[in-house]
């Protein structure tokens, strides 16, 4: 699979981390650091394998080079995962955050006799 690089305007990397564009570009495991399945999502974007586990590694490595249909639709999803952690959508999840908040703010103000 390609990724291309992008650059924002100051030149630092647009959008995920090295690390992790490898890890759902070509399929390997990776790790949810919130751990509430947002990111990492077994047979969805993914296969998951626990930690050291050599023959459960070996198994999901057997069964994506088996499976054509697991293969790209893993590969599929891994790559639209990690298109949404870019900075832009970041920044725009915060931002519409950010303004439910306030309005929710003023409208309970605006409740309070």
């Amino acid at each position: 699979m390609y990724y291309r690089r992008q650059r924002n305007n100051s030149g630092y990397d647009a959008g995920l981390d090295s690390k992790r564009r490898r890890w759902f570009a070509w399929g390997s495991r990776g790790h949810d650091p919130a751990g509430d399945g947002r990111l990492v999502r077994n047979r969805e974007n993914c296969l998951v394998v626990p930690t050291r586990d050599v023959a459960g590694m070996a198994a999901a490595v057997e069964e994506l080079i088996e499976d054509r249909n697991l293969r790209q639709r893993l590969g599929k999803a891994g790559y639209a995962t990690a298109q949404g952690m870019c900075w832009a959508s970041a920044s725009a999840a915060f931002e519409a955050a950010l303004f439910q908040a306030i309005a929710e703010a003023n409208h309970s103000k605006a409740a309070v006799p």
